[in-house]
């Protein structure tokens, strides 16, 4: 019986520990790790917007050289 009692106690003293620590925690470790997480999507966020910045302003000045080259051949090809 003294023996359950031993263990009882023990595991109760952990449990609440960890119960304790737990809360503590709370306040700041996770609040960390959830500002980092949200830092983390952001600036995957920005890095694809940038991205298709690129892609974007990548396509408009292929099709403005491609434009601008039918037009010169155009006019080339006009004057007789």
């Amino acid at each position: 019986m003294n023996r359950k009692v031993y263990y009882l106690m023990t595991f109760s003293a952990l449990a609440g520990s960890m119960y304790l620590l737990d809360r503590y925690l709370q306040g700041g470790y996770y609040e960390y790790i959830a500002y980092h997480k949200k830092k983390k999507f952001d600036e995957n966020q920005a890095r694809e917007y940038l991205a298709r910045q690129r892609i974007e302003r990548r396509q408009k000045e292929e099709e403005e050289a491609a434009a601008a080259s039918l037009s010169s051949s155009s006019k080339g090809t006009d004057s007789h």
